[in-house]
């Protein structure tokens, strides 16, 4: 039997009521909280988690050193957690989180976090921010709802020019996001658990729920047809759709 494990950060779980939003679509959710862990668990220091910090996106290569002040954010952060900012190494945020989490087969273990994720793009030489992060274990960020996707050109063209209508726009963007939120997570969801269970990254079809959209207008004129699981199956192709029943 399948099993999903959902590690979120209490705070934003709490918020937004999302336990009862995804049984609805996934029959077998276990939940865990873990940033905290970060903080008390033994195999972890503090130092770990300050070395999977991005200071300059134009290299592979990350200075080993941080100033007191970013210490004490991090020290902060993880007991309460609030607007961060800063851009985290995926991969490397995912060998930490591995540390205190036990992987059994036929199980698919997410954290989810508010920070932001990236991954280095060898192609360009710099990184990239990430919706998800796939491997043991998968990481959603949930600021790459926002961060990650990429908005209409005519907003970068112009966000240096009328800086109040970037802000408006990117209001209007939040407001999406958080009306939309459980939908914004399914989509993601499918993606670790089609990795984990199937070894299949990520759909070629242009209009499947599991095609890995990068623009953010692609992605919620998706997820906003959610309502049922048996809008979630119309919105996958026929491969994954046989897949997924296995699932939901």
């Amino acid at each position: 039997m399948l099993k999903i494990f959902c590690y979120p950060t209490d705070t934003f779980w709490r918020i937004k009521n999302l336990d009862y939003a995804l049984k609805n679509v996934f029959s077998i959710l276990k939940f865990n909280f873990v940033e905290k862990k970060l903080l008390s668990d033994k195999k972890v220091k503090l130092r770990d988690l300050l070395l999977c910090k991005v200071s300059d996106i134009n290299s592979y290569k990350q200075p080993e050193f941080w100033f007191e002040e970013e210490k004490n954010f991090e020290q902060q952060y993880l007991q309460t957690p609030k607007h961060n900012f800063h851009f985290y190494d995926g991969f490397k945020l995912q060998e930490l989180y591995s540390k205190f989490i036990r992987f059994k087969l036929k199980e698919c273990h997410i954290v989810f976090t508010q920070r932001i994720i990236t991954t280095f793009d060898s192609s360009d030489g710099r990184y990239h921010c990430r919706v998800v992060v796939l491997g043991y274990p998968c990481i959603i960020s949930i600021s790459g709802f926002t961060k990650a996707l990429t908005f209409p050109k005519e907003y970068y063209s112009v966000r240096n020019i009328l800086p109040q209508f970037a802000e408006t726009f990117k209001e209007d963007i939040y407001r999406i996001v958080d009306k939309n939120f459980a939908k914004f997570l399914i989509k993601y969801i499918f993606q670790c658990i089609f990795y984990i269970y199937y070894g299949e990254e990520f759909c070629f079809e242009e209009f499947c729920l599991h095609n890995d959209n990068h623009w953010f207008w692609e992605v919620y004129n998706q997820v906003k047809q959610i309502k049922t699981k048996q809008d979630v199956l119309n919105l996958l192709c026929s491969h994954h759709r046989s897949m997924a029943k296995s699932i939901i």
